[in-house]
């Protein structure tokens, strides 16, 4: 046999056993496993919009027609997400001049309360005395069918970590001010609430200042999520987790998963064995668009595992449990 016929039939049984080692050690070809999925409620039970709001366009005055009377971020809303099945929790939390923090999602009072200003250079007590459903209107402002009815509900985030001790709670820092990470370190570990069942993503700053000061708090940030997520699709054929989603969460778009090494067996049990929480959410361009349509769930695979995000409860733990999945 020519010498060159030798080394490119050497060359090519290499490549072969190299491709048969990768995919060995990342099919999940014969995992027949039909794993459980986790409900993350969206700021509790909330209101719904049909408008692509974008970044500025206000929520609150484009609500969709009410079909329930909860409004989001409230302790009843939280809690009647439990009931309804919800395992997890996602807030919005700002910080308040008299340093506590509230439970609240937007940077201004003005779109959704009674209230005026930027949140944050108020103190608490003015915040928890507005109606944070003033101006919910499903109809151009003709009518306000919430006001008064949420008038004094805008919580603490004490008061929530104290009343939701069993579920994780995903909290939202909507600054990337490093001191405010600080802030927040301190705030949990005053508390004895730094812990793994507290989980915080937002503005890079300030996760990277509160992952360094409370590294037992699960944590990513907004750029992070999405390079975390690259350096385990880069490094991840060995099977290896990287140091950065250790001990942390990771968000898997469905959109992008069959990109993920291991995906989804492999790799459900790789993030388990690291202690890694997986939030599962519907799309790479909508990092936070989640499954709001149940009919998406048939989608998830049997061997996928991890927190479905989701601002229909109800609906979503409905269909989990026709599924099996619960």
């Amino acid at each position: 046999m020519p010498r060159r016929r030798r080394i490119t039939l050497v060359l090519i049984a290499a490549v072969a056993v190299v491709a048969g080692g990768l995919w060995a050690n990342n099919t999940s070809a014969f995992d027949r496993a039909v794993r459980p999925l986790k409900v993350l409620a969206h700021r509790g039970v909330t209101q719904t919009t049909s408008v692509d709001l974008g970044n500025d366009r206000c929520f609150a005055r484009n609500i969709a027609p009410p079909r329930h009377a909860f409004v989001e971020n409230t302790l009843a809303s939280m809690r009647e997400a439990v009931r309804l099945g919800a395992d997890g929790i996602e807030i919005d939390v700002q910080p308040t001049t008299d340093g506590e923090f509230v439970v609240f999602h937007d940077w201004t009072l003005d779109c959704a309360t009674d209230g005026h200003g930027v949140t944050r250079e108020n103190d608490s007590a003015t915040i928890r005395g507005l109606d944070p459903a003033y101006y919910y209107t499903a109809d151009g402002g003709q009518t306000y069918p919430f006001q008064g009815r949420w008038a004094g509900q805008i919580p603490l985030l004490s008061e929530v970590l104290d009343a939701f001790g069993d579920q994780l709670i995903l909290i939202n820092v909507k600054s990337n001010d490093p001191v405010e990470g600080e802030r927040l370190a301190d705030y949990l570990s005053a508390r004895g609430q730094a812990t793994s069942r507290i989980a915080v993503y937002g503005g890079p700053a300030p996760v990277e200042r509160l992952r360094a000061l409370v590294p037992a708090v699960r944590s990513t940030g907004n750029k992070h999520a999405k390079d975390d997520l690259i350096s385990y699709e880069l490094t991840g054929w060995t099977g290896v987790v990287p140091d950065a989603l250790r001990g942390g969460l990771v968000g898997v778009p469905l959109d992008r998963a069959r990109w993920v090494w291991g995906w989804p067996g492999r790799f459900t049990q790789r993030m388990a064995d690291a202690d890694t929480l997986v939030l599962l959410v519907a799309s790479a361009d909508r990092t936070h668009q989640g499954f709001d349509d149940p009919a998406l769930l048939a989608e998830i695979p049997d061997a996928a595992s991890g927190y479905v995000v989701t601002n229909e409860v109800g609906a979503v733990v409905a269909e989990m449990e026709r599924l099996g999945r619960r």
